[in-house]
């Protein structure tokens, strides 16, 4: 059993929006990324895991803080965020120095494996984006992944892609329609789906399928819930999926199309935040426990509409202490760089978020201060 100021440990390229959500439910978070945002260091001890101008955790760093803070400080065990893909292994030996709280490594590891993953799809009924390791003979209309990469930025078009290939490369027929995820928490054997999103993909720096954001859906038709359900339940009942976990999938007319599971909590957590008793984290270290949390009370009224985007930068900007402060001061951006921080053309300033009563007004806050936001910053890159 948790309590209050109990030690949790957070690990991955970004781990504000778990830090924040540590905090709120009572624990006393130990953050372990490459950004040490402000926003971050207000709500946890912070270690850094990266190297300067390298977006991949360093795995001598992150061994070296995880077994500090296991001798030093007693956590009752660390989550691990987004950047593991790109080392499989890391996770065990992680998990070796600090019980690792959610989806066990091996687990992890075969739903990243692609000639596993999706003819287990198949095998179970599952609809989704028609995928092969060795390249079609005929590129158009394919995309090139890489199974090892998380954020888009690895998402090519096959036909003017590389001929060389990449340990983890592999090739997935792309689909027209919207990019959606769906979160859901697990004990193993029963679920429970929290939210849909709508996720926002876009062009950064020439690249098509960089992942910018999400925004909450709002309760599904009952048509793509009820295929939702029946994918999340086949994938739990025969992987033993615990704790929190992410479905990305295409939806069109032909219903939704599965392209990746996310084994670990995934980015739209601060979307749904309320959305379980308790908290996400507290629900997420009891499935994990094989104790399945339930959802919030619905006689409270509907939860807010929210949306997060990430905005980048469209020239180099140096973060003075006066820019640094007005973003931090406006209310609504986080993961706030600090002062002194060099910024290069399509770097990540930091996250914009809104929330409202439905959608669309989500939309149009996200579009406004995104523009509020560019605009302050091509003033101060010009006055540099």
């Amino acid at each position: 059993m948790t309590t209050s100021n109990d030690i949790l440990v957070l690990a991955g390229l970004s781990v504000r929006a778990m830090a924040e959500m540590a905090r709120n439910e009572g624990f006393l978070p130990v953050a372990f990324d490459l950004f040490g945002d402000r926003d971050t260091l207000a709500v946890s001890a912070w270690r850094r895991i990266g190297r300067e101008g390298v977006l991949a955790i360093d795995r001598s760093a992150l061994l070296l803080a995880l077994s500090a803070v296991a001798r030093e400080r007693k956590p009752i065990g660390w989550i691990a965020g987004s950047g593991f893909e790109a080392q499989p292994g890391l996770l065990a030996e992680a998990a070796n120095l600090l019980p690792l709280i959610g989806n066990p490594p091996a687990l992890s590891d075969k739903v990243r494996t692609p000639d596993y993953f999706y003819p287990l799809l198949t095998e179970l009924g599952i609809s989704h984006a028609e995928t092969r390791l060795l390249p079609p003979s005929d590129l158009d209309g394919w995309l090139v992944k890489n199974a090892r990469a998380c954020g888009g930025w690895h998402v090519r078009e096959a036909a003017s892609a590389s001929a060389e290939g990449d340990a983890g490369r592999y090739f997935q027929r792309h689909l027209e329609g919207e990019p959606m995820s769906v979160l859901f928490i697990a004990d193993g054997r029963r679920f429970v789906r929290v939210g849909v999103a709508r996720l926002r993909v876009g062009s950064v720096a020439g690249r098509r399928w960089v992942f910018r954001g999400a925004v909450a859906a709002g309760v599904p038709g009952e048509e793509l819930a009820g295929v939702l359900d029946r994918a999340i339940g086949r994938l739990v009942s025969t992987l033993g999926l615990c704790g929190l976990n992410g479905i990305d999938f295409i939806f069109n007319d032909d219903g939704p199309h599965v392209i990746e599971l996310n084994p670990r909590p995934t980015a739209s957590i601060s979307l749904f935040r309320d959305a379980l008793a308790g908290g996400l984290l507290r629900a997420h270290l009891a499935a994990s426990s094989g104790l399945l949390p339930v959802l919030r009370d619905s006689t409270v009224g509907p939860p807010p509409f929210r949306g997060f985007e990430v905005v980048f930068a469209r020239r180099a900007v140096l973060m003075d202490a006066t820019l640094a402060d007005w973003i931090a001061g406006c209310g609504w951006c986080a993961d706030q760089p600090a002062a002194g921080a060099a910024l290069a053309r399509h770097d990540p300033v930091c996250t914009i978020v809104a929330e409202a009563a439905s959608r669309d007004e989500v939309e149009g806050l996200l579009a406004q201060r995104r523009d509020t936001l560019l605009a302050r910053l091509d003033a101060c890159a010009g006055s540099a």
